[in-house]
């Protein structure tokens, strides 16, 4: 009798322990959802998304669904090789390739491919975006998933802070003008708890919370670094830079040139994307910002990152599609950025794409001949 007590009184707190977290888990989802995180360590080692996963991604600004095909990659399913007359083209980048802030026809590449379509063009676009991606990332990303798809045409997208993800991931290094790739990107220890873990925060709000809470984390909050808010790229656009960025200059241009190398060697065409943050669009934001943080703006040249991008593409005769002349022309009161997120909104992924496929064909790369095989 004292064992059924027992055994009743667990169930009943059990019962009522899952009912309460149910709870929790419905009132977080319609107060303040939190936003999911789908991003995962590969055993290859690449930072990729749970395979084959769709969720529901929800911001201050936005709330819409995303879906990750059995790569880990945005969009929908891939085959082997494109189809006969279809030219596949991939985009590598952070979270702006990415695009997670809107639904998956909204996103720079669909729409790519769909206007390319339109045109008469057979396109096929790869989005190989991951948020938190830095040029090294890039790199292992292209070696390790996207080379085998034999894609005609790859396009790197550049955002200003993949010069501090550089340096602060760590995944390479420049020594006596070479570089070399020092360590691995870090592996779960546990692969099976890690994987248990990481598809639970991708579908619970109440989780999400919880990890965050124990890392001391909160959506939304802007990095304080040496004393000072930073929101986005100052220090990259600094005319007097800190050993940590000349440092990380460096490292992402030995980057670009081994990509590029890497990209050519295997039969495909290469181009830089130049990717604008909104302060470099729309001059109120950047003043209000400034003044805000105590900033001396004459400190500053927003356009640091076309400026260098440049010179390197002149130096190496790479191919560079700058978008920020057409963000700034067609902005009126930071139309194309969500205020919070910060990343484009709809109207700016469908100025981006409009912008490629205009580029693309101009520079002939929409004619590029399918790679060699190996």
């Amino acid at each position: 009798m004292r064992i059924s007590t027992r055994l009743a009184n667990l169930l009943l707190l059990g019962a009522s322990s899952l009912a309460a977290l149910a709870l929790g888990e419905a009132a977080l989802r319609s107060a303040w959802p939190q936003p999911l995180d789908a991003a995962y360590v590969w055993p290859d080692g690449t930072l990729r998304h749970l395979p084959s996963f769709r969720y529901t991604y929800t911001r201050r600004d936005f709330s819409n669904v995303v879906s990750y095909n059995a790569l880990g990659l945005r969009g929908r399913e891939l085959t082997a090789s494109p189809a006969p007359g279809t030219l596949r083209l991939a985009v590598l980048g952070d979270s702006f390739v990415e695009g997670k802030q809107v639904g998956d026809d909204e996103v720079f590449t669909a729409r790519l491919e769909s206007l390319a379509t339109a045109a008469g063009r057979r396109l096929e676009v790869v989005n190989a975006g991951v948020g938190g991606y830095g040029t090294g990332d890039e790199l292992l990303l292209w070696e390790r998933a996207i080379a085998p798809m034999g894609p005609s045409v790859v396009l790197v997208g550049f955002f200003a802070n993949d010069v501090r993800n550089n340096v602060d991931r760590a995944l390479f290094d420049c020594r006596d003008g070479r570089l070399l790739q020092v360590q691995e990107p870090p592996r779960p220890r546990v692969r099976w708890l890690y994987e248990a873990q990481k598809s639970l925060v991708a579908r619970s709000h109440l989780a999400y919370l919880v990890k965050n809470a124990a890392r001391g984390a909160a959506p939304d909050a802007p990095e304080r670094v040496a004393g000072a808010w930073l929101v986005e790229d100052e220090e990259v656009f600094a005319l007097d830079p800190s050993p940590r960025i000349q440092r990380g200059w460096t490292l992402t241009l030995a980057l670009l040139d081994e990509l590029r190398r890497r990209v050519e060697a295997a039969g495909a065409r290469f181009a830089v994307v130049a990717v604008p943050n909104r302060y470099q669009v729309d001059d109120a934001w950047w003043s209000q910002h400034v003044r805000r943080l105590g900033l001396d703006p004459a400190a500053f040249d927003r356009r640091t990152p076309q400026r260098r991008l440049g010179e390197w593409a002149a130096r190496t005769g790479s191919e560079l599609i700058d978008l920020l002349d057409a963000f700034r022309e067609a902005n009126r009161a930071n139309r194309f950025y969500y205020v919070v997120d910060a990343h484009w909104n709809a109207a700016g992924h469908r100025l981006a794409a409009e912008t490629l496929l205009r580029e693309l064909a101009a520079r002939g790369l929409l004619t590029a001949s399918a790679p060699a095989p190996p």
